[in-house]
């Protein structure tokens, strides 16, 4: 059931979207919430009133105020402020700075204009301290001081840490004295301060300054308030400046939507494109109006996702971080953290992607609305298994300030013989691992990902590391959380139904709304790709990285491989067969960021990565590339013979076939549409520069020479035929569009499925490390409905010989029964007139690939030449434009393709060549 909360409808606000604030008492979301879980946010019984006092020009008298929401939120002309704080923290402050106080002593957090120390008995509920302030000077910033038990005599901070020691003064008065006993704020009985400075999740730094997890929007004292000035160090140095967010302006308008509404992307019409905000435009060649590199840059090219035939675009994280997290003065390599995987401010986004972070929350806003208006969705990249603040020597910058046990996995420190006493778990590979199943982290992950659907509009999220969030905290009162905080089931297991992901699956404002894409795997060795927890209930997404493997296997020529390339075309039911979703659960890709890009996949036999300083240890090993037989000059077309081009030209071409008629969810990465190398670096986290920005030069342009290679002036290293592989792929997306056989809502059975090797109907399965090259097959033209029998391909892929032989003779039975069924009386349809409108109309499609080095005549299942012909809309072997026909090329072009080839395609005995390393497609259309 919905949870009773505030709910408006912001002026403006498009259809599907509800502007919410956090539910009034958050366990309530929680389907079983335990009674410990609803003392978190319990509602004091009685009214409070405060103790403090008016601060002349920054705030009236502040009262007392409420537990929830948690955050900053405007209540009537009125903030209402309110954080969550570990049970033995003694006392809390919030502090307000003007965003020039902020910069003043910013390497101790700043000097604020007031410090308001909270009452307990007056300011906290539970384990939540509250205040409400009016009268509120404008463009105050807010943060929070937190005095309490602390690890930092245990784990002191090293001369390497960015957590920097603040000076004595300042500590002095900050710090109260520790009495050698203390009270329990829960219970009132008198604690050891030993035990205290031993307790889990207690390091409450009174000396540091800590961040509001909830912050909406973050401020920092030295660094850059736009693009231009992304990744400049301080002039001081500090790499890790004081850190607040603006107060809520309680005259704020709301954006103007102006009827923005959801696209509605069918889950099995997705086509998802991986970009990288800065990474897009930041190139000059980008030719945008706005500021490069920015969300109004994004916006502007809006367009050309539509013309790539993108309807989902997937950012990377746009939360915000600190570029400047790996900036070292000692080090000779300028290193930024350009990806973003560290995240700073989950409510937040990026401010140095906008061009003027005072307004970037409008500014996304603005794209968001851009990109709906083209029919784009947009998925955001969320990093929920760990955050900036790293190890136990890493900053101290909200979470860990504040209740450390709550938000992160961190082992006993009286527990010495599990290795892990005091440190964090790092699942994530990156210091630590937040707590998802943990009820107040579980909470805030909810909150969160509510927060960009009402307020930004967002359409889904791709979930970094999922499986991270599949382990069992330190405790859990859930019973379906499958024992769950029970001595037998340590922190850190696997858990059959993680309490987050059910909570997301059931989630009132997420159902249905958002679509949910699982990296189902972390780097603690949990492998979960076809069985993510609630994957089914949630109707979840999955990363395929056996997609992956198996067509870069079988492309390269790799033998043994066809059966595992033949599942990978099926949408793999023998991973998600059993799953009760639908081959659109698995997101096929071929790169993605993290790895070779596509060119480098087919220039480099290894990786290249002594640009990020760290000798080449870096980055994966295992990426099956090959440098098509060149290598020499790896990395540098310029100085390529032409065969060696062709044929990298056409193993790319090669690749975004598989992609694109395989089933699924086909998902293309940044660059690769365009032929963008980065000269073998399979590891560019940090690099802020033309190893990471989008060409637009190359993508854009549009002549080709004799050969269909783009031999325009470009910069060094760039592709060879860039231009013409935007038109590749775009004219693949609009087969994917056009042909709903290639958007099946079930897994294929033999109605829909027909294979086929040299001769029709035939198929030659091979044992692994026997050459099998060739893979031919037909998707047929039928109504889309339920399969009335499993996908013979199941048995079919990496099956013996035999076994695959016997499911092919009865896919041929099928087929032949199917034939001769009666067909359903279907409308009339137009004659086509154009080239365009007769490929546009669904029909039977003949898909065949060889991945050898000698060509292959196939002959073609028969056809009535009297009421059909066969028409070639692909085949990478031939010259761009010519290698793929779409409802653009010219029409004496695609003509005369035909024409060239009716001789061998349209006659009772109908024949393919294929070229060495090439695929093709046919489709069956009405003479």
């Amino acid at each position: 059931e919905d949870v009773a909360r505030s709910s408006r409808a912001g002026a403006g606000a498009g259809a599907g979207y509800t502007q919410t604030t956090s539910p009034a008492d958050p366990s309530t979301v929680v389907t079983g919430a335990s009674t410990k879980e609803k003392l978190i946010y319990a509602r004091s019984p009685t009214p409070k009133t405060s103790t403090l006092s008016a601060v002349e020009g920054v705030c009236g008298t502040p009262t007392p105020g409420t537990s929830t929401p948690l955050g900053a939120h405007v209540d009537a002309n009125a903030v209402n402020f309110a954080v969550h704080a570990h049970s033995q923290v003694r006392s809390v402050s919030l502090l307000l700075f003007t965003r020039d106080t902020l910069k003043q002593n910013s390497i101790n957090g700043g000097l604020p204009v007031a410090e308001l120390e909270l009452d307990a008995a007056s300011h906290r509920t539970g384990s939540v301290w509250h205040v409400r302030l009016d009268n509120l000077a404008p463009g105050l910033l807010y943060a929070w001081r937190i005095v309490g038990p602390t690890k930092e005599d245990i784990f002191p901070t090293t001369a390497a840490s960015p957590n920097l020691p603040v000076s004595d003064a300042v500590a002095a008065a900050a710090a109260p004295s520790t009495p050698q006993t203390t009270t329990d704020p829960a219970t009132g009985a008198p604690v050891p301060t030993a035990n205290l400075l031993n307790s889990r999740g207690a390091r409450c730094d009174p000396k540091r300054v800590v961040m509001d997890p909830r912050a909406t929007q973050i401020v920092w004292g030295n660094l850059g308030t736009n693009a231009d000035e992304y990744g400049v160090v301080p002039a001081d140095g500090n790499c890790w400046p004081a850190r607040a967010s603006p107060v809520p302006n309680v005259n704020e308008m709301p954006f103007d939507w102006e009827g923005d509404t959801p696209p509605g992307i069918d889950i099995s019409d997705l086509v998802v494109y991986e970009c990288h905000v800065r990474g897009f435009t930041r190139h000059p060649s980008s030719g945008v109006a706005s500021q490069r590199g920015t969300y109004a840059a994004l916006a502007e090219r809006a367009s050309y996702f539509k013309r790539l035939g993108i309807n989902a675009v997937e950012l990377l994280p746009v939360n915000e971080f600190n570029e400047l997290e790996y900036h070292s003065d000692e080090s000779p390599i300028v290193r930024r953290n350009f990806w973003g995987y560290s995240t700073v401010g989950f409510f937040a986004p990026m401010s140095r992607y906008a061009s003027d972070a005072a307004n970037v929350r409008n500014e996304f806003k603005n794209m968001v609305k851009a990109l709906h208006a083209e029919g784009i969705e947009v998925i955001l990249d969320v990093v929920f298994n760990h955050t900036a603040e790293g190890n136990e020597y890493g900053p101290v910058l909200s979470f860990r300030g504040l209740d450390d046990e709550a938000y992160y996995m961190v082992g006993d420190d009286e527990v010495a013989d599990d290795g892990k006493g005091g440190h964090y778990y790092n699942y994530s590979g990156c210091g630590n691992t937040m707590a998802a199943n943990h009820p107040v982290c579980r909470q805030f992950v909810l909150d969160c990902l509510r927060h960009w659907v009402t307020e930004y509009h967002v359409d889904g999220f791709r979930f970094d590391l999922a499986s991270a969030l599949t382990r069992a905290p330190r405790y859990s009162a859930s019973a379906a959380a499958g024992g769950a905080g029970h001595p037998d089931v340590p922190m850190g297991t696997p858990l059959e139904l993680p309490p987050l992901i059910d909570a997301i699956n059931e989630d009132p404002v997420l159902r249905g709304r958002a679509k949910l894409i699982a990296e189902a795997w972390d780097c603690g060795g949990l492998y979960q790709v076809g069985n993510f927890p609630g994957g089914k209930r949630g109707g979840w997404l999955e990363w395929n990285g056996k997609f992956r493997d198996s067509v870069r296997n079988f492309i390269k020529g790799t033998d043994g491989q066809s059966g595992a390339f033949a599942d990978a075309l099926c949408g793999f039911p023998s991973l998600y067969g059993d799953s009760g979703r639908g081959p659109w659960a698995s997101v096929n890709f071929i790169t993605c960021h993290d790895g070779f890009t596509l060119r480098d996949l087919v220039s480099y036999n290894s990786k290249q990565n002594i640009a990020n300083g760290e000798d080449n240890r870096d980055g994966e090993e295992h990426n099956l590339s090959w440098n098509c037989g060149d290598p020499g000059d790896e990395g540098d077309p310029q100085h390529l013979k032409l065969p060696v081009k062709v044929l990298r030209a056409r193993q790319m071409r090669n690749f975004f076939v598989a992609l694109f008629v395989a089933q699924g969810t086909p998902m293309v990465t940044m660059g690769d549409e365009s032929g963008m190398t980065k000269g073998g670096n399979n590891n560019t986290y940090c690099h802020d520069n033309e190893l990471n920005w989008l060409v637009w030069d190359a993508a854009m342009r549009g002549q080709y020479d004799e050969d269909g290679l783009n031999e325009l002036p470009r910069r060094e290293n760039d592709s060879a035929d860039d231009s013409a592989l935007v038109q590749f792929v775009g004219a693949l997306a609009e087969l994917r569009s056009n042909q709903p056989s290639l958007r099946l809502k079930h897994y294929p059975d033999d109605r829909v499925l027909q294979w086929h090797g040299p001769e029709p109907n035939q198929p030659i399965w091979a044992e692994e490390g026997v050459e099998d090259r060739l893979v031919c097959f037909e998707w047929k033209r039928l109504p889309d409905q339920p399969p009335a029998a499993a996908a013979s391909m199941t048995a079919m892929a990496g099956a013996s010989a035999a076994a695959a032989a016997a499911a092919s003779e009865a896919a041929a039975a099928a087929a032949a029964a199917a034939a001769a069924a009666p067909a359903a009386a279907a409308a009339p349809v137009a004659a086509p007139k154009t080239f365009g409108e007769l490929i546009a109309q669904p029909a039977d499609m003949y898909v065949a690939f060889n991945a050898g080095h000698e060509s292959v005549t196939v002959n073609l299942p028969h056809i009535d030449t009297n009421t059909h012909r066969w028409i070639s809309v692909v085949d990478t072997s031939r010259p761009a434009p010519m290698d793929a026909l779409c409802s653009d090329t010219d029409e004496a072009v695609a003509w005369s393709v035909q024409g060239a080839l009716s001789p061998w395609l349209n006659n009772a005995n109908a024949s393919v060549l294929l070229k060495p390393r090439s695929s093709v497609i046919l489709l069956k259309c009405k003479a």
